[in-house]
Parts: C-alpha cells; sequence; structure tokens
C-alpha cells in the first residue's frame, strides 16, 4: 500500500482577519473533509482526513524556512489585495 501525499497550503489574504475568514469559509463548505480545526484571533489552521495541513497566512508570522505546495489568494469584494506593492512582496517571498 501507498502512502497518501499530502500538501502544505496557505491562504492568503488583504488583512489577516481577511485570511482566517477565508479559512473559516473554506472549512465550512468542506466540513466533510475537515478532521480538525483550530481558530484564534492570530493564527487558524484546518486539518483535513487525507493529511492536508491549510494555514491562514497573517502579518507577523515568521515563514522563514517554511515552504507551502499551493498558496491560495482570498479577498473580498474590494478586491484590494494585489493594489499595494507590499502584498506582490509578500507573495513572491512565499
Amino acid at each position: 500500500m501507498s502512502t497518501p501525499i499530502t500538501f502544505d497550503i496557505g491562504f492568503l489574504g488583504y488583512t489577516s482577519e481577511l485570511s482566517i475568514k477565508g479559512l473559516k469559509k473554506f472549512a465550512e463548505n468542506n466540513i466533510e473533509q475537515v478532521k480538525d480545526k483550530k481558530f484564534n484571533n492570530c493564527n487558524a489552521e484546518v486539518y483535513l482526513y487525507d493529511g492536508t495541513t491549510i494555514k491562514a497566512i497573517t502579518y507577523g508570522m515568521n515563514l522563514r524556512g517554511y515552504k507551502f505546495d499551493q498558496l491560495v489568494l482570498f479577498d473580498d469584494n474590494r478586491w484590494n489585495i494585489g493594489i499595494e506593492r507590499h502584498q506582490w512582496e509578500i507573495i513572491d517571498e512565499i
């Protein structure tokens, strides 16, 4: 029997609050796949049954040496995530 492939996924919003909100919505919409979840004001993580870990990327997180297999950008109806230069610098760094 082969070992399943697991992924580390990051959710990035325009603000830390949007990152966490986006991950909460993802968890609600995919509840049948969610094994566990942890949410607080500064951090949010969702663990799926297949071993995938999804983290909300919040400002102030130390991302040095951390590798995401996929990055999901989350924004609201203002579409602000790509407007400011520092946002693209953070996305490039990740």
